[in-house]
């Protein structure tokens, strides 16, 4: 009895133990994805992007930098490549990043161009140069040509208008007050309170609108009415809308111009009240 080895009992299975002289090995083709030569149309070609390239001061030296290595020390033009330095390749004489080829500065304008044709909007292009290209402020460079492209600003997308949310109703009068200066007229500046519950006014004619004489004013205000919880009002000269509360209550709906309340209580005693005031400023200026 001989021993025989496994490979060489061809004839016990001719189809599937057939014993080969030397197994063939195959290499796989090298894929290359998005590269700029295997597009069917593109707006600069790789030999464009190179020339561009070796034109270009910054992009020339970042090549020169992937290649042999990059210094200790770079300059400001430089700080955005170098902190891709691992991920940045040579390929054809054109800088990639990833898969994503870096764009010399006089093309980046006609690629932009190229990928805004469909005004697609600012994700899109975004989207779709994230994929291909890249060079620092991309971004930046995207959202600019977006904003001046009339096509763009005609057909975007009107956000949609925030819901009103009303002023709660206080449960009892003079807990809330809204008050604004009005004028001039006649000369003079009325600082007008109206009680956010009854709707009641009271309106002060002044010579100036200072914190002096609207202090002096709120103070008679509170004398006759009593103090409220809180009080809306707007500062002169179109200052932003300031907010004094008593009790420290924060209420959930958003200020309004307190003009918006006078306009509402046309039709009642604003008038009569008005007019009462402007007769009784006339009668102590002829006295």
């Amino acid at each position: 009895m001989v021993y025989k080895a496994g490979k060489d009992h061809g004839n016990a299975d001719a189809l599937s133990r057939l014993p080969l002289q030397h197994t063939p090995i195959t290499t796989a083709p090298e894929d290359r994805v998005l590269m700029m030569e295997e597009m069917d149309t593109t707006p600069v070609t790789a030999e464009q992007v190179k020339a561009l390239t070796n034109k270009d001061p910054v992009l020339a030296r970042v090549r020169e930098h992937v290649v042999r290595g990059w210094p200790q020390q770079t300059e400001g033009d430089f700080a955005p490549y170098k902190v891709r330095g691992a991920e940045l390749s040579v390929q054809d004489g054109c800088v990639l990043w990833g898969a994503r080829v870096i764009i010399p500065q006089p093309a980046r304008k006609i690629v932009l161009e190229q990928l805004h044709q469909s005004h697609p909007g600012v994700s899109r292009v975004k989207a779709l140069a994230r994929s291909y290209i890249w060079w620092p402020k991309l971004d930046e460079d995207i959202e600019n040509l977006v904003k001046t492209c009339s096509t763009c600003q005609a057909h975007r997308r009107t956000p949609a208008a925030a819901p009103l949310h009303p002023w709660e109703w206080p449960d009892k009068p003079w807990r809330r007050l809204h008050m604004d200066y009005a004028g001039p007229f006649m000369g003079k500046m009325f600082l007008v309170i109206i009680d956010a519950h009854s709707k009641w006014m009271d309106v002060y004619p002044v010579n100036s609108a200072t914190s002096t004489t609207t202090i002096d004013c709120l103070r008679q205000s509170f004398s006759n009415q009593g103090i409220p919880e809180m009080v809306r009002f707007f500062l002169y000269n179109h200052n932003p809308v300031r907010e004094i509360q008593a009790l420290g209550q924060n209420p959930k709906s958003v200020p309004r111009d307190s003009q918006r309340i006078l306009h509402k209580c046309r039709g009642t005693v604003m008038p009569l009240q008005v007019s009462a005031v402007l007769q009784g400023s006339q009668s102590c200026q002829a006295t």
